[in-house]
């Protein structure tokens, strides 16, 4: 026997037991048939009706039993004759749109998401309507905007150049007060007309004149230049902005073309007064040089600092501020190696000290070995690449701002020269006013500074590690960027 209940709906039929007895459905022709549903596998069909309630249970489970009853497949009720009670939407039998960029007219060209016939990128094909944002060329890849200055001074302005010498208003001022402190101590000699000493002379009386004339413009010129930079780094309006602005190019290329022709007439003055002298050896050529040559190099740089208030970005870019910087004072340091050795060697002929003009041609020949070799290592790019390592740049920088500062003390000793001058007829005062030594050494070792920073020294600033144009270096500088990272935007 079996161990099941006799039960039509059991595996196990009959009361004999086993497998063998057991008659499987057939699929019978008879059996009903269900026409073929196109939705029966639509994810969609069934969601604006509710689920039939899933009817299980073991009388109404059939396994090609009774044909009067209804299937269950799974839990769904087939509705009889294949008809739904909530049929779907009928889908739409026009073909789909062809895409934007196959549409229309063939023979017209096609227009890109930029608004031309020529595909810009793929951000601009991404942006059909033309937003704004895309074009503006502080947007990066994917619409990032890339982070930027808000400050009074920017690239946009040509204001901020490579390293803290190419920040157009700190080198505006910056020159600005060497111009102001040099022309005032200038104007003492200047600005002289006495018979015991040179400046009574006939001859040099016009160059004298000149020379005055011209600091006197470089001195209105270095104040009105300081007073501009510092409002335009404060952010304060100028009123006739400008106006100012020209008139104090105006000033500057003025005073320092005055300048030159003051120093050439003042050196053609000391030559013709060492003619009349007569003396053996005429020690007055060397003196006639030294004044023609730091005169020049003042007036040169007065008619750049000009220039550059006009043309910021020249100065800007270092390779140019390099050349140009290097060049003037290579011309002084050449002229003037050889000008105060000459001078040195006849005043110690003539029994006058020659301790300042010893100092200044020694000095003045060291200071031309760095500075000619970092302008050949900079300008040349495979040198710069084996060589411009920053110990060497360090030993160049700083060697040369050593031998600018004993300028400067050289400069201070001459101050005590020019004396002691004995023809004849008693020793004088040869050069009154001689503070203009004073502010010649002052301006010879700031310009020297700014060549010394624009070798290494400037990398030691906070705000121009990097050149001082990367975000990290305008953070450093307390200057506001769109960095989304930097504390300054919150």
């Amino acid at each position: 026997g079996t161990t099941y209940n006799e039960d039509p709906n059991e595996l196990n039929q009959g009361g004999g037991g086993g497998d063998d007895d057991y008659e499987y459905p057939q699929n019978d022709q008879d059996a009903p048939q269900y026409d073929e549903d196109a939705d029966a596998n639509n994810p969609f069909a069934g969601q604006e009706q509710q689920q039939q309630p899933q009817e299980y249970g073991q009388d109404q489970q059939q396994y090609g039993g009774d044909d009067q009853q209804q299937q269950q497949y799974g839990g769904y009720e087939q509705p009889q004759g294949g008809q739904q009670q909530n049929p779907p939407p009928p889908y739409s039998e026009d073909p789909p749109a062809p895409p934007q960029a196959y549409s229309g007219d063939p023979n017209q060209p096609q227009t890109y998401g930029n608004g031309t016939n020529e595909p810009e990128d793929v951000v601009a094909q991404m942006n059909p309507d033309g937003n704004q944002a895309y074009a503006d060329e502080d947007v990066g890849d994917y619409g990032v905007t890339q982070p930027k200055t808000e400050d009074g001074a920017t690239d946009e302005d040509g204001e901020n150049g490579e390293g803290l010498m190419g920040n157009f208003i700190f080198r505006t001022i910056f020159m600005a007060t060497a111009f102001f402190f040099q022309s005032m101590m200038a104007m003492a000699i200047w600005f002289r007309n006495s018979d015991d000493d040179i400046s009574g002379y006939d001859d040099i009386r016009a160059g004298y004149g000149l020379s005055g004339f011209a600091a006197f413009f470089i001195f209105l010129a270095s104040i009105g230049g300081m007073v501009y930079g510092i409002m335009i780094k404060m952010g304060r309006p100028i009123p006739g902005e400008k106006w100012v602005l020209w008139s104090i190019i105006g000033i500057y290329v003025t005073g320092g073309l005055f300048y030159f022709l003051g120093g050439c007439a003042v050196a053609y003055g000391w030559n013709q007064f060492g003619n009349d002298l007569q003396a053996d050896p005429n020690f007055t050529s060397p003196v006639a040089g030294v004044f023609f040559t730091e005169m020049t190099f003042v007036g040169l740089h007065a008619i750049l600092a000009g220039v550059d208030l006009w043309k910021k970005k020249w100065l800007n870019n270092k390779k140019w501020r390099t050349i140009i910087y290097n060049v003037l004072f290579f011309f002084l340091s050449l002229v003037c190696f050889f000008a105060y050795a000459v001078c040195s060697t006849n005043f110690d002929e003539l029994n006058i000290d020659n301790a300042g003009p010893a100092f200044l041609a020694l000095f003045y020949f060291m200071m031309m070995i760095p500075q000619v070799i970092y302008v050949l290592v900079y300008l040349i790019p495979k040198v710069y690449e084996k060589l411009g390592k920053p110990i060497i740049l360090l030993i160049l920088a700083g060697s040369f701002a050593i031998c600018a500062v004993c300028v400067l003390i050289g400069y201070f000793i001459v101050t005590g020269s020019f004396v002691g001058f004995d023809f004849g007829a008693g020793t004088i005062e040869f050069v009154k006013g001689r503070a203009y030594f004073l502010g010649m050494g002052v301006f010879v070792l700031m310009t020297a500074t700014a060549i010394a920073f624009d070798m290494l020294f400037d990398r030691w600033v906070p705000g121009y590690k990097d050149g001082g144009n990367s975000v990290s270096d305008k953070e450093a500088q307390g200057v506001p960027t769109t960095n989304p990272d930097s504390q300054d935007s919150e």
